[in-house]
């Protein structure tokens, strides 16, 4: 079982200094969508920093033991991070391999031959969700479903001008 380190939590403009234990954090998904779990240290006591896709931007720019400033302000009526270092900063040849690292399967097959069927799925999914974008579909669970439904109905059989195409939106 994991042990439970507190959670560190942040008021507007106070900075905490903390030192980063590993170099890549744990994805976290849940309810409230993606977060960065990190293991840091501060003032000597190993803690847990949950990261915003914006802060992980900023700390996935850091390696293991890098001590870095993070300051939750407010501009324009939102919250944003800052993060200040001495640390060196890595090389973005470095981010690409943390990245990799925590993102592919250690195989290297998998990195030599990549499924092309899967990559030209993705991108119809995402044409698919930028034709719901512009037909002003909210962007929720439900529309997901649809561009999924849409998605597969034009990927099991070839979509030509002139079949009857009636599921698709357009």
């Amino acid at each position: 079982m994991a042990v439970n380190n507190p959670k560190i939590s942040f008021n507007v403009d106070e900075p905490q200094t903390i030192r980063l234990l590993f170099d890549t954090p744990k994805l976290i998904t849940n309810d409230y969508g993606e977060s960065y779990m990190y293991k840091v240290e501060q003032n000597g006591a190993e803690k847990v920093l949950f990261a915003t896709p914006t802060l992980n931007a900023s700390l996935n720019m850091y390696g293991k033991n890098a001590e870095v400033i993070i300051t939750k302000v407010l501009i324009d009526d939102k919250y944003n991070w800052t993060v200040e270092s001495d640390s060196p900063k890595e090389t973005p040849s470095q981010v690409e391999k943390k990245l990799r690292q925590t993102f592919v399967p250690d195989d290297e097959a998998s990195l030599k031959s990549p499924d092309w069927d899967d990559i030209n799925y993705g991108k119809c999914f995402y044409g698919f969700m930028l034709k719901a974008f512009e037909m002003k579909m909210p962007l929720d669970n439900d529309t997901v479903e649809k561009v999924r439904d849409w998605t597969n109905s034009s990927w099991k059989r070839e979509v030509t001008i002139g079949q009857n195409n009636s599921e698709l939106p357009f």
